[in-house]
């Protein structure tokens, strides 16, 4: 698990009840880290709270430029990627430069 803070919060999706939102300035947890398919096969995060469930569909996990992480984290970061299933054949560094990249666009 690795903390983050919500840097990002704008353009919330209707299919997610504002409960089930992040909210900007607020720390979270992320448990797990996979490559969306949709949009643009980015990264995605799972929080330990708040959760996404079937109501939110077709929305499972938040994309990961929604949130800022302390360098002493980002080892961990990496290490939960590695730890994936879905990443397992991916470079973290070269993912985590993708989303950045994207993100700065």
């Amino acid at each position: 698990m690795v903390k983050c803070v919500c840097i990002n919060d704008k353009h919330k999706p209707k299919e997610i009840p504002a409960q089930k939102w992040v909210t900007e300035g607020n720390e979270y947890t992320v448990v797990a880290i996979y490559k969306m398919v949709q949009p643009g096969a980015v990264l995605g995060v799972i929080l330990a709270s708040p959760t996404l469930d079937e109501t939110c569909a077709p929305y499972e996990c938040f994309r990961i430029g929604r949130f800022g992480f302390s360098l002493k984290d980002i080892p961990a970061l990496i290490e939960l990627i590695k730890n994936c299933d879905d990443l397992q054949d991916f470079d973290p560094m070269k993912l985590l430069e993708e989303e950045l990249e994207y993100v700065s666009q």
